[in-house]
């Protein structure tokens, strides 16, 4: 054994419970730790955001064939954005769009609620499209963890 092994040792000897209180302490910091850093996905329910806002997640989603899948998608709660063509209301398998009222948004813009895959595109910066298509499934939602730097 090392004279550090046994030091600790003696030490581990001479005060028992403080070194396990801490040891204790040491793992329940380190658990808090991982949990805050972890994926924590949610079955049921939608995400709280505040309206007129979209936020970026991770989803699992069943395809109508039965596979399932896991990617980024976006959760918008009545996010305002201009529609290309003639804007209308309608909705579908988890998401509706409305026609915007003219004190939230500009002519022909719509309210998006619901989850959708958005895209990069040249001429508006981004583009909406409906996530989940006739058949398909949401199965879990995740928040993206934060990067931190160790």
């Amino acid at each position: 054994m090392s004279d550090l092994a046994q030091r600790a040792a003696r030490i581990a000897k001479k005060y028992p419970k403080v070194l396990l209180a801490q040891l204790i302490a040491d793992q329940a910091a380190r658990i808090a730790e991982l949990e805050r850093d972890a994926l924590i996905w949610n079955h049921t329910g939608i995400p709280a955001i505040p309206q007129y806002t979209d936020r970026s997640f991770i989803v699992a989603v069943r395809r109508d064939n039965g596979k399932v899948f896991t990617f980024p998608a976006v959760y918008c709660n009545q996010y305002p954005a201009h529609a290309r063509c003639a804007p209308k209301a309608r909705e579908g398998n988890g998401w509706k769009q409305e026609l915007a009222p003219d004190d939230i948004g500009d002519e022909g813009d719509i309210l998006m609620t619901g989850w959708y895959d958005e895209r990069s595109d040249d001429e508006y910066g981004s583009t909406y499209e409906p996530m989940l298509g006739d058949g398909d499934a949401l199965i879990a939602w995740a928040a993206i963890p934060s990067y931190r730097e160790f």
